[in-house]
């Protein structure tokens, strides 16, 4: 049995000094470090994440490890923090991949007064300080799928998903009676994806409703979106940003509808996080924030095909 780290020690110190060099970058800019729990008493809602439960016996209770900070951050935010930034650890069961450890290192921020423009060009300059500067490009999500496959994604129907699916040989797990949603995501990390970001870094914005519970919506050519963006580079997600929605009564409303989704899907229920929602009652304003993935970051960087090269000791599923 291998004891030596998955990542060299010679990409070890690189991680060391991208760690260094991301926290003089909001140093400069006046962003504050904070540092939120791992392990909490709430998590996500999300029909599509999965958090790891840790049994506490002695309390008869059960804990979270966090999928990301956001809930905490954002109370932080509620309470006067101003902008706010925090590279730590980040869990999420049943993610393992050559781009996915399921304990990882996520890098996330939020801006008070910062539309999800503003943010996007941040994430943009932060790219450019860590690799030099590049080419950029920004595409809607309907753009993006006219341009690669011939529709908008707001008007297609499933069927017709279905029949793209079939043509480019996709072996789908879907029917028909699955979620536009599910489908959609599939050929976009199939087809989309891989072909984005190779010039340099591509945002697409202005994603569906309903892949953005957290975002704001705005109303853009008679179609309501979320305020969402996510960025790609070298044909991989690299982060993922929204102007926040801070609605209490929204939010909860979205939460429910997760949960019944999860339902439909045979998963657990999600208590909601009513500490969460008190804060967003109290409001945070004009605000955008944004997850970056370090370990995805770090990969380009140093030109690494898979994330056990940048990691010292990966996820073990033995």
């Amino acid at each position: 049995m291998s004891w030596q780290p998955t990542a060299t020690i010679e990409r070890l110190r690189s991680r060391a000094a991208l760690t260094d060099k991301v926290r003089r970058f909001f140093h400069h800019r006046g962003v504050m470090e904070v540092d939120t729990p791992l392990l909490a008493e709430y998590t996500v809602t999300c029909p599509h994440l999965e958090s790891f439960e840790v049994s506490d016996s002695l309390a008869n209770k059960t804990w979270y490890l966090q999928t990301s900070p956001e809930m905490a951050m954002k109370r932080l935010l509620a309470a006067g923090s101003g902008a706010i930034f925090q590279l730590g650890k980040a869990f999420r069961a049943q993610e393992n991949g050559h781009k996915h450890n399921a304990e990882f290192t996520l890098l996330e921020w939020y801006r008070p007064k910062f539309d999800y423009h503003e943010l996007q060009q941040e994430v943009f300059d932060l790219i450019d300080f860590v690799l030099g500067r590049q080419a950029t490009s920004r595409l809607t999500y309907q753009e993006v799928f006219e341009k690669a496959l011939g529709f908008s994604p707001f008007s297609v129907e499933v069927a017709d998903l279905m029949k793209v699916a079939k043509k480019h040989e996709l072996d789908v797990a879907l029917t028909l009676e699955d979620k536009k949603d599910d489908w959609l995501d599939v050929l976009f990390s199939h087809l989309i994806e891989p072909e984005l970001g190779w010039d340099g870094p591509c945002a697409i914005e202005n994603y569906p409703v309903s892949q953005a519970v957290m975002a704001k919506t705005r109303v853009v050519d008679g179609v309501e979106v979320a305020e969402r963006f996510e960025v790609y580079l070298h044909g991989m997600e690299l982060a993922n940003g929204f102007g926040e929605l801070d609605n209490a009564e929204t939010l909860l409303k979205r939460f429910n509808e997760n949960n019944k989704e999860r339902e439909r899907l045979s998963k657990q229920e999600i208590a909601i996080c009513e500490r969460f929602i008190a804060a967003m009652k109290s409001g945070l304003g004009q605000c955008s924030g944004v997850a970056l993935g370090f370990d995805r970051l770090l990969m380009i960087a140093l030109k690494a095909k898979h994330i056990e090269e940048v990691v010292s000791f990966p996820f073990c599923t033995e």
